[in-house]
């Protein structure tokens, strides 16, 4: 009984969603080139939408996505509006979803972070607690798996 990845991948988000008990989650990976993120599934509002909308520029520089994706390690932004910040997140973060707060959570597959997963929120009181965020590990790392098959 196999299943085709995207149909895995995209009950793995469910499951991830209600896991971090998010309104919506973006799986963000890396294209062939691993040029840019773009979105490879979202759950929740706007999900379809933003599959063609939200792009993002990988590079060497300092802002939050490659960042992220370079250190391996997890990222909370409290307020996305704030000077420091927006100066460190792309234009089209603030066009296509433009929430004041989001995490970015490591999918890592074998120790390398293949994938990032982004919850966004109005506010960073109702982004995920530390405690789901620790019980979805598991969860991401299966993402990160399942989204490195085309």
């Amino acid at each position: 009984n196999k299943q085709p990845p995207d149909t895995l991948v995209a009950e793995a988000l469910q499951t991830l969603a209600a896991t971090l008990d998010a309104r919506r989650v973006i799986l963000l990976t890396q294209t062939s080139d691993r040029k840019e993120l773009e979105v490879r599934l979202s759950v929740g509002e706007d999900a379809k939408a933003l599959k063609g909308q939200f792009r993002v520029p990988l590079g060497q520089g300092a802002d939050l996505f490659s960042t992220t994706l370079r250190t391996g390690k997890n990222l909370v932004v409290a307020d996305a509006l704030g000077p420091t910040t927006m100066r460190r997140l792309p234009q089209r973060y603030f066009e296509a979803i433009g929430s004041t707060s989001f995490g970015l959570y490591v999918c890592a597959s074998r120790g390398y972070p293949m994938a990032l997963a982004l919850v966004d929120a109005d506010s960073a009181e109702a982004l995920p607690s530390q405690e789901r965020v620790s019980a979805s590990r598991g969860l991401r790392e299966l993402l990160a798996k399942l989204a490195e098959k085309r």
